[in-house]
């Protein structure tokens, strides 16, 4: 039985997420999974979620992720910065011998160009897929501390639209899924703006979807307390007129977060001169750096 959760906006799809694998999900070991889980969002432009996450790692995920396409220095990719805002990465680091198995940057660096230019020339084509997953991760499995969550990425345009299809094996909704959807989102849009297509729906698969097991202990009453927050933080958006909401995503997620009690870092407050450029693209402002110019 696959669990199909459509939306136009993730923060609404993100509470049915969770809700979904609490009620259906069940308990193995020290996870409560649900298995075969298919979401459709209707709008990309609407993947950040509101709600009080590590934000900083998202963004310094995301420029590690996009320097493999800027022909950025081998080190930016693998093991680049992000491991710094998240302390269990950089004890993995450690595991890995300063190296990451394996690095997303890495595998953008040859594989989106290639995917770019396959969009290009053929236009109706089904073969622009990234490939995170190797064999070796299958045939040789005490050699690798982790891998890849994320299998393929597909990208497929239609009526001048580009629409991405995510396959996971596995999906940790509390602690990775809003950034997984964040970050294949984003480079859903990037390469819909250098093909000058509008961004179509994206579609995210994953054979199995859970969260610990600790999430449910009564003295840290963890999910009770989250579905409250994301019930009021959903109903305050709806609240925000759409042209706030679809033009400003900075201001947009400002006044959400001040809303919940948290706040939005400034853009010029990001370390990262390319994460500020990525952030404004997102936002649809000018932009400095030549690479976001030349979407233009």
């Amino acid at each position: 039985m696959i669990t199909t959760i459509e939306g136009v906006n993730f923060n609404e799809m993100y509470l049915r997420i969770v809700k979904a694998v609490r009620d259906k999900g069940e308990l193995v070991a020290k996870t409560r999974d649900l298995m075969g889980v298919q979401l459709v969002l209707k709008d990309p432009t609407k993947s950040l979620l509101y709600y009080p996450k590590n934000w900083k790692w998202c963004f310094q995920e995301l420029f590690d992720r996009m320097s493999g396409i800027f022909d950025m220095p081998p080190h930016y990719q693998n093991p680049g910065a992000a491991y710094h805002f998240r302390p269990a990465w950089k004890r993995k680091l450690a595991k890995e011998d300063g190296k990451f198995h394996y690095a997303y940057g890495e595998c953008y660096r040859e594989q989106v160009p290639a995917v770019i230019k396959l969009l290009k020339k053929e236009k109706t084509t089904r073969e622009a897929i990234i490939n995170m997953w190797h064999n070796h991760y299958l045939l040789k499995v005490p050699d690798y501390n982790r891998r890849p969550c994320t299998l393929t990425m597909q990208f497929i345009r239609r009526d001048d639209k580009l629409h991405c299809f995510v396959n996971m094996r596995t999906n940790d909704i509390i602690n990775l899924l809003p950034y997984d959807i964040f970050h294949h989102t984003f480079l859903q849009r990037y390469i819909a703006s250098v093909l000058g297509l509008e961004v179509g729906t994206y579609n995210h698969f994953a054979g199995h979807m859970y969260y610990p097991k600790r999430r449910e202990l009564p003295e840290r009453n963890f999910l009770d307390k989250f579905i409250f927050k994301m019930e009021n933080i959903v109903q305050m958006q709806y609240e925000i007129p759409e042209t706030l909401i679809g033009r400003d995503l900075h201001g947009s997620m400002k006044k959400q977060y001040e809303m919940a009690g948290e706040s939005m870092p400034k853009i010029e407050d990001l370390e990262s001169p390319l994460i500020q450029e990525m952030v404004k693209f997102i936002m649809k402002m000018p932009t400095t750096n030549k690479e976001f110019n030349c979407l233009k």
